[in-house]
C-alpha cells in the first residue's frame, strides 16, 4: 500500500463523477433538446474514450495500470446506456447501441 499513488486514484474517482453528471444533465435536457444532442454528446466521448485508451496509462500500484479512457469513460458510457435503457424504450436504446458502435468503428479507422 505504501506505493498507491492516491492522488491518480482521486482524479480517476473524480472525472467518474464528473462523466456521470454530464451523461445526467444532457439526458434530463433530451426532452428539451432531443436526442441529437445526446447522441451527439455519446459519440463525443467515444471518440475521446478511444483517444485515450490508446495513449494515457497511469501506474495506480506497482503492476497495476490503468487508462482514464478505458476505466471512466467506458464505465460512464454503460451507466449512460443502462440509464438511456431503464428511461427510455429498447428500441431507443438498440439505435443508441448502433449510433455508438458506429462511431466508434469510424474513429478507431480515422486513428488508424
Amino acid at each position: 500500500m505504501e506505493n498507491t499513488d492516491f492522488l491518480q486514484i482521486a482524479i480517476l474517482t473524480g472525472e467518474s463523477i464528473l462523466i456521470s453528471l454530464i451523461f445526467c444533465l444532457v439526458f434530463r435536457l433530451r426532452q428539451l433538446l432531443g436526442k441529437g444532442i445526446l447522441y451527439a454528446v455519446f459519440g463525443m466521448v467515444e471518440y475521446i474514450q478511444i483517444f485515450l485508451s490508446s495513449t494515457i496509462y497511469y501506474e495506480i500500484m506497482p503492476g497495476f495500470i490503468v487508462s482514464p479512457g478505458s476505466v471512466v469513460l467506458f464505465t460512464g458510457i454503460m451507466y449512460a446506456i443502462l440509464l438511456f435503457y431503464i428511461k427510455e424504450d429498447v428500441a431507443e436504446t438498440k439505435k443508441l447501441i448502433y449510433t455508438l458502435f458506429i462511431s466508434n468503428s469510424i474513429m478507431t479507422l480515422l486513428l488508424l
